[in-house]
C-alpha cells in the first residue's frame, strides 16, 4: 500500500465539505490500493 496516497486521500476527505460524496470513492480507492 502506498502510504502517501493514503494520507493524500485522508487529507482530501477531511478538507472536502461534502464528506458523504467522497466517502465511498475514497473507500474504494483505499481498498484497491
Amino acid at each position: 500500500m502506498n502510504f502517501s496516497l493514503l494520507f493524500l486521500t485522508l487529507f482530501f476527505l477531511i478538507l472536502s465539505p461534502n464528506k458523504r460524496k467522497f466517502f465511498f470513492p475514497s473507500l474504494f480507492f483505499l481498498i484497491t490500493f
